[in-house]
């Protein structure tokens, strides 16, 4: 009888060792859980800031080159804006009376 008493306490002890394993994996796994969603926020974080770091820079870039293409256009305009200012009148003449002639070709 007595071995038998011994046999069952030591499977009573052994399920309560292996439960008590088992609690802390559940511990360990929910930390290790705990943990890894941390890290994937800050991850996710530090690449919203880089993004929007990118996004500014690129912004700027952009602003900036679209300056100087304003600033182009506007220079090539001036540009022949003064070589049609250079251009005679007779010649300015000629050049509108041709092109409504050929607008008066078309519309007939």
């Amino acid at each position: 009888m007595q071995s038998e008493q011994n046999i069952i306490s030591r499977i009573i002890d052994l399920d309560s060792r292996a439960e008590s394993i088992r609690a802390s994996a559940r511990e360990e796994a929910a930390r290790m859980l705990s943990e890894a969603v941390r890290e994937a926020e800050e991850k996710k974080r530090l690449l919203e800031l880089q993004t929007a770091e990118k996004v500014k820079i690129i912004a700027a870039d952009s602003a900036q080159e679209r300056a100087r293409e304003i600033t182009k256009v506007k220079n090539e305009f001036e540009q022949q804006a003064k070589e049609i200012g250079s251009v005679s009148s007779d010649k300015k003449d000629r050049a509108v009376t041709m092109i409504l002639s050929g607008m008066r070709g078309r519309f007939e």
